[in-house]
């Protein structure tokens, strides 16, 4: 009988060893799967941050161009209402109805015989027109 219980005991213990053997594989197999996971979610956060830099570094030039456009812009406009207001300055009213008669004039000949004058003459007449704007501040007249 003492052999009997010896031999259940090793066969017991037998079985064991080999139920704990499998279950050592199987952690080792999953532990091995889970630090794969973790590489390839390594490589994800350090690819995913470059282009977080990249996206920064664009966003950065973009609005560094923005403002420099913004000042050419501003110093556009700042110049061509200097400009238009010197050349309001040389245009005096009575020019400007002595246009309307040659403008009235102008018209009623062939345009395309004289191109040149035509152009001066509606260059001369927005001139006019910019300057009434300009002495009597209404910005509808335009």
């Amino acid at each position: 009988m003492a052999s009997k219980i010896k031999n259940k005991i090793l066969n017991t213990s037998s079985f064991f060893k080999v139920s704990l053997k499998n279950n050592n594989k199987a952690l080792a197999l999953a532990l091995q799967a889970q630090k794969e996971k973790s590489r390839q979610l390594e490589m994800e956060v350090v690819y995913l941050q470059k282009q977080v830099e990249a996206l920064c570094f664009e966003l950065a030039t973009k609005k560094y161009k923005q403002r420099k456009l913004l000042l050419i812009l501003k110093n556009l406009h700042s110049n061509t209402l200097q400009h238009l207001n010197m050349a309001a300055e040389l245009v005096s009213d009575s020019d400007c109805v002595r246009l309307s008669e040659g403008h009235h004039a102008l018209n009623m000949e062939n345009r395309e015989n004289d191109a040149a004058t035509w152009s001066e003459v509606t260059a001369f007449t927005l001139l006019c027109t910019l300057q009434h704007v300009i002495v009597s501040g209404d910005v509808n007249e335009i």
